[in-house]
């Protein structure tokens, strides 16, 4: 039998976290972070990140980072068009149980990542 082959979608933050500018944080969340994508690309998965990142990205007011992240996008599959669901809380609380954490008035994320 052939194993099977997981996208995981990561939000914005996650991204970030993953990419940091200036120097590399030696804590967490980015050992965190890190962890969790060598064990994705270890077993084969792949990591995405959803149309919106960029939008997310624009708005940043530092140049320079702003810059520095959108040229890291092309690392990453980019799903679009990916419909949100209408039930915000759908899987979401197994996906917080990765990290532990969910930001308070984080909807849209929550519901992509719940579709």
């Amino acid at each position: 039998m052939a194993s099977r082959r997981f996208t995981f979608l990561i939000d914005t933050n996650v991204f970030v976290t993953l990419e940091p500018f200036g120097s590399v944080p030696m804590h967490e969340p980015f050992d965190e972070a890190a962890r969790f994508a060598r064990r994705v690309y270890e077993h084969g998965h792949r990591l995405a990140i959803h149309e919106a990142t960029s939008e997310d990205l624009l708005r940043d007011q530092d140049n320079a980072r702003r810059q520095h992240n959108l040229r890291n996008l092309d690392k990453y599959i980019v799903l679009r068009e990916v419909p949100v669901s209408q039930v915000p809380s759908c899987g979401v609380d197994r996906i917080v149980g990765v990290s532990g954490r969910l930001r308070p008035g984080r909807a849209r994320p929550s519901r992509a990542l719940s579709s």
